[in-house]
């Protein structure tokens, strides 16, 4: 149990129940100054560094675009996806494509795994792509990296019947509008391509369910859940003082609305064939 916890419950036992509920709005407001005080410090400690996971060493923008920014610099982000990536990292892509990049997490990170392949980054909003193409060349990539507006299915489309595609990374994450652009009778390019996409069902709207359906027949699907995180995730050895894990949690959160989960999607044509994994 940590002094935190030994001070709530004698408090609770020993404090009038007024005093106690004046009491907690105190300490709560108390907490969250020492946690943003210690978000600081620590930010500032890690040196604008990716600190671990498939993008360590990664050399980071000083913000992010609709996510949150500490769990990129501690490289929790998304860290259901670290063994997808472990996986991903030993096959050979000649193309990436990340629709809805924000300000590049997946596509330079991906241009520092995939050395020779072609990224091509989608974003919708002016911000993510002027962060995009800084970030990129912060890790000298930018001459690999393009980055492009708002992904229609035409775009897409077009994107993935180029030349030199037939070894394509599809990385996405669009709100919702995965249904429309992985459709492999509008995009039969797909049918070859690997896939990881971030699903946003709502009621009445079974993405994931759609998506595993249309793919059935051309690719092994993955599913991968999202889950809380946990002191043991944390990657670094400095810690908050007295074991005092409330920070520690809160820089890793990534403030999701709800559970949600990603679908990493493998053609069976490269196991079919006996190609590299």
């Amino acid at each position: 149990m940590t002094p935190s916890m030994i001070a709530r419950r004698l408090a609770l036992l020993l404090l009038p129940r007024r005093l106690w509920f004046a009491l907690r709005s105190v300490h709560r407001a108390w907490i969250g100054k020492l946690s943003e005080i210690w978000h600081r410090r620590l930010r500032a400690r890690l040196g604008g560094t990716v600190q671990s996971g498939p993008f360590r060493g990664m050399r980071y923008v000083e913000e992010a675009v609709g996510s949150a920014f500490l769990p990129k610099l501690l490289g929790t982000y998304e860290l259901e996806l670290h063994p997808v990536f472990e996986k991903l990292s030993k096959r050979e892509f000649g193309l990436v494509v990340d629709v809805g990049a924000a300000e590049g997490w997946y596509a330079a990170g991906s241009a520092r795994l995939w050395p020779s392949a072609r990224v091509v980054a989608f974003e919708a909003e002016a911000k993510g792509r002027l962060l995009c193409e800084k970030l990129a060349a912060r890790n000298g990539a930018s001459g690999r990296v393009e980055v492009r507006g708002f992904a229609n299915l035409p775009a897409f489309r077009a994107i993935l019947d180029g030349p030199g595609t037939a070894r394509a990374l599809v990385i996405m994450d669009v709100e919702g509008a995965e249904i429309a652009l992985l459709d492999p009778a509008e995009v039969p390019a797909l049918s070859r391509a690997t896939i990881l996409v971030e699903c946003h069902d709502e009621e009445g709207n079974p993405i994931a369910a759609t998506l595993r359906t249309r793919f059935a027949s051309t690719h092994e699907v993955e599913i991968i859940p999202s889950r809380t995180r946990s002191v043991a995730d944390f990657p670094l050895a400095d810690r908050p003082p007295l074991g005092w894990n409330a920070p520690l949690l809160a820089a890793m959160t990534e403030h999701r609305p709800r559970r949600m989960e990603w679908l990493a999607m493998f053609p069976r044509t490269v196991a079919e064939k006996g190609e590299k994994p």
